[in-house]
């Protein structure tokens, strides 16, 4: 369902929440007639969604974007989330790790296109030591471009062996699925040492 220009209606909202049918959602960065609140609903009681795309939706503030993500944590259905060109800063990703060391549905998240920078990215991919569902995680165009930031999400990733793309931060091919094996290969190793 792509919502390019559709009029604020309650009862629609409403048969959202009842329905289990429909899986991929797409409301326009222009349609100011769907809320953040509408949103959260639906993330909430939307039982069949699996895809929300509501990138470039400039009238969201911080507060919402957090009660976009916080809805994540009990929603069991949304595999995918474009949530790109949207304002999200420090205190959004902040939200977004936590919610993804709860959240054990999400497979991929687009949040390219924001103000995050490169301490809070850290925190976001930190996350993923404990994500186990995470497959695709896309930041570009923030604000990090480090050695040092890369060092340390390579040093992260080594206990993550779900997520296969990282778009945004160029490493090479460190999440390529022979250099995940190598990486299980050595840990496995180096477990058995300490061991």
């Amino acid at each position: 369902l792509n919502l390019y220009n559709t009029i604020k209606s309650r009862k629609f909202v409403e048969s959202l929440k009842n329905n289990s049918c429909l899986q991929y959602l797409k409301i326009s960065c222009y349609n100011n007639y769907f809320d953040v609140d509408d949103i959260v609903e639906t993330l909430k009681y939307g039982t069949g969604l699996q895809q929300i795309d509501i990138y470039g939706m400039k009238d969201i503030n911080e507060f919402g974007i957090n009660k976009i993500i916080n809805a994540l944590k009990i929603n069991t259905t949304l595999k995918i989330l474009d949530i790109g060109s949207s304002h999200i800063n420090d205190n959004n990703a902040i939200e977004i790790a936590n919610m993804l060391k709860i959240n054990t549905t999400l497979q991929k998240l687009f949040i390219y296109y924001s103000d995050i920078n490169e301490t809070k990215l850290i925190e976001i991919v930190n996350a993923l030591r404990i994500n186990t569902t995470l497959k695709v995680l896309e930041v570009r165009w923030n604000k990090f471009n480090s050695e040092d930031v890369k060092n340390e999400i390579i040093d992260i990733l080594q206990y993550n062996y779900t997520l296969e793309e990282l778009r945004g931060v160029y490493l090479g091919d460190f999440l390529s699925s022979e250099n995940r094996n190598m990486r299980r290969r050595f840990l496995t190793t180096k477990c058995a040492k300490k061991s």
